[in-house]
């Protein structure tokens, strides 16, 4: 059988496993799909990065930050190597995010302005919008009212130029939190 026939199959079976809740089984779906990816010498480099992507958002569900932390570096080497630079930009924004679930808040910001300056390279406006959303947070979380504030306009401004009204909503909402009325 053809591999990349057997590595599809196992990536589907994986996120069935995961979605039913049975994330170890669906580990080993990923990992061996990956396993083989290597043994044939397989370079495709945009299987490789979604089946890193699938694993570390399993491992976070698993609680194992660290492991999902090198999993998510991994993808976004091979879509940079792809040359796709969108998803090598939310792989950096799922560093940051895992970065954040642990509380390290200044490696979380590190990498979500990295990941905006990704976005804003290649004119992805609702990826910028959503990074600067994230900034915001962590500037809010460090007491940095002020430029959560700016962060939260540049977002706003992003979301409404883009269609998306229910983001720019929690926005709003969040701005207003900060005493920022919009």
């Amino acid at each position: 059988m053809d591999p990349l026939v057997k590595i599809s199959a196992l990536n589907r079976g994986g996120g069935r496993l995961s979605a039913r809740g049975l994330g170890e089984e669906a580990v080993k779906c990923f990992t061996k799909a990956l396993d083989l990816l290597n043994e044939n010498g397989l370079k495709d480099n945009i299987i490789r990065a979604t089946l890193e992507n699938n694993l570390g958002h399993l491992k976070v569900l698993l609680g194992k930050q660290d492991d999902a932390l090198i999993c998510f570096v991994r993808a976004e080497g091979a879509y940079q190597k792809a040359g796709d630079l969108i998803n090598a930009a939310r792989q950096v924004a799922n560093q940051g995010s895992v970065f954040r679930d642990s509380g390290r808040l200044s490696e979380s910001l590190a990498c979500y302005r990295k990941a905006l300056s990704g976005f804003l390279g290649v004119g992805c406006e609702t990826g910028a919008a959503d990074q600067y959303g994230n900034i915001a947070y962590i500037l809010a979380l460090s007491g940095d009212s002020e430029g959560a504030g700016d962060q939260y306009k540049n977002a706003l401004f992003l979301y409404r130029k883009t269609g998306q009204h229910e983001r720019a909503g929690l926005v709003e909402k969040n701005l207003a939190a900060l005493g920022m009325i919009p």
